[in-house]
């Protein structure tokens, strides 16, 4: 059983990515991290800004653990990258969200927090 739960996950993590693409726009996940308490720091990439009703879709479209924190951020532009290694390989949630924080990966269109409490919020940059 353990090894047809690991090939489920792995199928879900290979379509994943391509469920969450609007219509309108190419959006990539580039980032994620996933802390032993189950925190997650994602990262998006487009070409195009996303709208916020994109921006919520695919926010809405992710599952975050009760009573833990979870952050999306999501980047737009050429010249605007996302953190992808830095969020992926971060050592701790610290490091991930301090990646998402601080120049040059600071410049983020949209925020999505999941919020210990429950309580979930979109901020504009």
């Amino acid at each position: 059983m353990p090894h047809i739960l690991r090939h489920l996950l792995l199928t879900v993590a290979i379509l994943l990515p391509a469920a969450c693409q609007s219509e309108d726009a190419t959006v990539n996940q580039t980032a994620y991290f996933k802390s032993d308490e189950r925190d997650r720091v994602i990262a998006y990439h487009s070409q195009e800004k996303l709208t916020e009703a994109e921006a919520r879709d695919i926010s809405d479209g992710q599952t975050f653990t009760a009573g833990r924190l979870g952050r999306i951020a999501f980047y737009s532009g050429g010249d605007n990258p996302s953190p992808a290694d830095a969020v992926t390989l971060a050592r701790d949630l610290q490091a991930a969200l301090i990646a998402i924080a601080n120049p040059p990966h600071d410049d983020w269109d949209w925020l999505f927090m999941s919020h210990p409490s429950g309580k979930a919020e979109m901020r504009a940059r």
